[in-house]
């Protein structure tokens, strides 16, 4: 057993009854109102008095703000702490961005929030708990429920255990109008025992990986198996008078065929990164900067097939779960690595449609599956900087 401890996030549905949703809005609009008022309180200290405040005055502040403002304890202090804290994060992110900006870029700053944009709050250390209730319904043993503090019982669908101890607890709404509640929780990891295996793997937009012994993992397409039905919502939803509640109805199931397409995509990532993560010691992989990719795709349709694919949920599932279970993830830089024969090193020059890598050296004549070429010149390379050789 390993003394590192780690955090995981566990997110589950809860379902809270019709007051309860009322005291969850309630409380985020008096959270959202604290939030501006600690902004405001900042911004105007600074530009009166040249007087920078700091997270631990606004803390300090706390008391006389609840007694000024009784409304403030219905809502368990600690939340009230997290949303302070939240502004100072605000702050100190735009700190950081100031430090790494580029001459003559803009840098956002904090911003107040609107009406109804405030759609989470945070128990950071206590106040809340998981319990089991009997129930002998329906054949049902029991139960579970979200205990929250000042708030009550919510029904919460419970479908895994949590590894460790629970830090913190967020209540969030999200844009379907569905509650969910994300534990935080530190646990140790427990590493898998060794398979003697090593794999270089090659994202690419025709199969979703293909590692270096020529294996494929297929594309999916989520995006292109609900293009139609998608078209067809936003069709209806175009359709609607503005500001009406037909045209909200119309957003909100939208909004429910995009998640579907988010949870594919998000479940198929934890499976295959799950399976590769089990089967092998080490995992090497492109490391791939996404965003710059979108940006520099020259069209739309292949922006939204690098979107579809999922690359850095799969990359960010690869490197907590490799963590998880004592595996070594090596990221790599990615350039030439479909351009160079896997055999003899020899660089060439290969459009995008040609499919097979054929090497014009005549003493090589390697001739290999474009992909799986990479997917072998990555591993090489992914062994090379952590210095191993293949098993």
């Amino acid at each position: 057993m390993s003394n590192k401890t780690l955090v995981k996030a566990y997110k589950y549905r809860i379902y809270p009854s019709n007051s309860q949703i009322k005291q969850f809005a309630y409380h985020n609009e008096l959270l959202r109102n604290l939030y501006n008022s600690a902004l405001e309180h900042r911004i105007t200290s600074y530009k009166k008095h040249n007087i920078s405040i700091s997270l631990y005055d606004q803390l300090n502040e706390l008391p006389e703000i609840i007694k000024d403002n009784p409304e403030y304890k219905s809502i368990h202090s600690q939340v009230l702490q997290n949303c302070l804290k939240r502004v100072d994060d605000a702050f100190q992110r735009f700190f950081d961005r100031c430090k790494s900006r580029k001459p003559n870029e803009k840098v956002g700053f904090p911003r107040f929030k609107k009406f109804n944009s405030y759609k989470s709050f945070t128990f950071p250390q206590s106040g809340f708990s998981i319990i089991d209730k009997k129930d002998t319904r329906r054949g049902k043993k029991h139960q579970s429920k979200l205990k929250l503090s000042k708030i009550g019982e919510v029904k919460i669908s419970f479908h895994r255990d949590i590894l460790g101890k629970i830090k913190t607890c967020t209540i969030k709404k999200e844009k379907t109008g569905k509650w969910f509640v994300t534990l935080v929780a530190e646990y140790s990891p427990i590493p898998l025992e060794k398979t003697g295996k090593n794999i270089g793997l090659d994202r690419n937009l025709l199969n979703y990986l293909t590692d270096d012994q020529g294996n494929v993992i297929e594309n999916p397409r989520f995006a292109k198996q609900e293009q139609k039905e998608l078209a067809k919502v936003n069709r209806k939803l175009s359709k609607t008078e503005k500001k009406s509640a037909d045209r909200e109805h119309r957003k909100k199931i939208v909004q429910r065929v995009n998640e579907r397409i988010v949870n594919k995509r998000e479940n198929f990532a934890h499976q295959e990164s799950a399976k590769l993560v089990k089967e092998n010691d080490v995992l090497c992989i492109e490391k791939l900067s996404v965003k710059k990719m979108m940006e520099n795709a020259e069209h739309n349709n292949i922006s939204r097939s690098i979107a579809d694919v999922s690359w850095s949920r799969f990359a960010l599932n690869m490197i907590y779960k490799a963590e998880n279970a004592g595996r070594l993830l090596v990221q790599i830089n990615p350039a030439y690595t479909s351009q160079m024969c896997s055999k003899c090193f020899k660089l060439k020059e290969m459009a995008l449609d040609e499919r097979i890598y054929r090497c014009e050296r005549a003493s090589c004549m390697n001739v290999m599956d474009r992909d799986q070429n990479a997917a072998v010149n990555i591993l090489r390379l992914g062994l090379q900087s952590v210095n191993l050789t293949e098993l």
